[in-house]
């Protein structure tokens, strides 16, 4: 599960301004939204050969191939990997999951749906918002 929390900062918790907000993506919801709806390549496991800082990068790069089209959400790659967006990125993370609402799998939809409360709360916060893998 990757919770939600609005951050000032990607390292630094700041309790006068940052806050849980209590959900979050499920791994059946982002499968639903990322592998059935997006269909983004699945996740390679990492090799023998390879520190988990390239794999992360290789992995990374997959899903902006992948989803030219949706940049913001391209880099929420795995329900293991935590994502953070600034206080600018979460508008156009927003305008993603929006074009995407009409999806008609119910899961992707709820993980949709989840995502642009969270935008919606960091932006009228004027925080960032960090998705943190547990």
């Amino acid at each position: 599960m990757q919770t939600f929390t609005l951050r000032r900062s990607s390292n630094i918790w700041d309790p006068t301004t940052d806050s849980l907000l209590g959900e979050g993506l499920l791994a059946s919801e982002w499968v639903s939204l990322f592998e059935d709806v997006l269909e983004c390549p699945a996740v390679q496991p990492l090799s023998d050969f390879e520190d988990r800082a390239t794999w992360e990068q290789r992995q990374g790069e997959r899903y902006k191939e992948a989803l030219p089209r949706f940049p913001m959400l391209a880099r929420i790659w795995h329900t293991y990997i935590d994502a953070y967006f600034n206080e600018k990125e979460v508008i156009p993370l927003r305008a993603e999951c929006l074009e995407l609402c009409a999806t008609s799998n119910p899961l992707a939809s709820k993980a949709l749906n989840k995502l642009l409360t969270a935008c919606d709360k960091a932006i009228s916060g004027r925080v960032g918002l960090y998705l943190a893998s547990d």
